[in-house]
């Protein structure tokens, strides 16, 4: 059966009938990222049976709570340190946050912090995440 994408109006072959259809994964990203508020789908997302199944999965993970860091004044510090404000944007790959590199976040020093796109932060809080699962599982 053919479809049309729903962003660039492309001819689509798809047997089942739904909603959307794209010609391509970058289409349907693109199409999200300016339709769909992924923000407000998480806000105040409580999935008990998820969390229970993660938690069988992954014994040694825990997510901590730390309450919530007051990101505006290491934002605002780091925006002193580089002499410029700090990008904002919905794309993790341009959006610019502070990363504190000891972990303390009401240490708030120069030497403390560090800016990265929150992409290269994802991915070092992984790194470390992974880090420490092999420090455990070593001991």
């Amino acid at each position: 059966m053919t479809r049309h994408c729903s962003l660039c109006g492309a001819a689509v072959m798809r047997n089942k009938q739904h909603g959307r259809y794209f010609c391509s994964t970058a289409h349907r990203n693109l199409w999200n990222s300016a339709h769909v508020n992924y923000s407000a789908m998480a806000k105040n997302h409580k999935a008990p049976h998820l969390t229970e199944l993660n938690r069988r999965r992954n014994p040694l993970c825990s997510v901590a709570n730390r309450g919530r860091a007051n990101s505006r004044k290491a934002r605002r510090i780091a925006e002193r340190l580089i002499g410029r404000k700090l990008f904002r944007s919905s794309d993790p790959n341009i959006r610019e946050v502070v990363h504190h590199i000891n972990g303390n976040t009401e240490d708030n020093s120069p030497d403390n912090l560090l800016v990265m796109t929150d992409a290269q932060h994802r991915q070092l809080h992984m790194a470390l995440a992974k880090e420490k699962l092999e420090e455990i599982d070593a001991a």
